[in-house]
């Protein structure tokens, strides 16, 4: 079963994903898509993610729509992006610096159906803004045993040494401008 599909980014190095909700529930179904996030990443000094990072965050389901707050004007569901793209090449001495200069994103996912004892403790969360998830409910910690309910795990490695910064020095600047003389 296919439970996400990739969007294209345009910026490159970011992956984003639409969650397949045909395939996680029935189409008439309410409940919560929750995602077990764990992170590693070595670059403190960039962006607001300690070395190991992990929370829940999670996705409200009704009649089987993912349902978002009317600020939602993204076209993809969940995006991971480690290091903003336009700082890569300014911190590129640094990130290279790290011995192991590679960010991880492991999730596992699962399905949390409506009526649930966990379904309600899950209403209860909050978005942590700090956090990737951004305007999701989160927690950083969740001590329920929820594997029940566990459908697919999701995982991606940056690699800025070999990988990242080699693409992004080959990449045109499509953010310079040109003048037209």
């Amino acid at each position: 079963m296919c439970y996400f599909t990739n969007v294209s980014s345009e910026l490159g190095v970011d992956l984003r994903i639409l969650w397949n909700t045909a395939e996680i529930c029935n189409q008439d179904q309410n409940g919560y898509i929750v995602q077990h996030m764990r992170i590693t990443n070595p670059f403190d000094f960039i962006g607001n993610l300690s070395e190991y990072t992990e929370y829940f965050e999670a996705w409200l389901v009704k009649g089987g729509r993912i349902i978002f707050d009317s600020k939602h004007k993204e076209k993809f569901d969940d995006e991971w992006s480690p290091i903003p793209e336009y700082v890569i090449l300014d911190f590129k001495d640094r990130i290279l610096s790290v011995q192991n200069p590679c960010v991880t994103y492991y999730a596992s996912v699962y399905w949390i159906p409506a009526g649930t004892e966990e379904f309600k403790d899950i209403q209860n969360w909050e978005a942590i803004t700090s956090l990737p998830s951004k305007e999701l409910p989160a927690a950083f910690e969740y001590k329920k045993d929820i594997s029940k309910y566990h459908i697919c795990d999701r995982h991606y490695t940056w690699d800025y040494k070999n990988n990242i910064i080699p693409y992004l020095e080959k990449k045109p600047n499509k953010n310079c401008l040109q003048s037209n003389s």
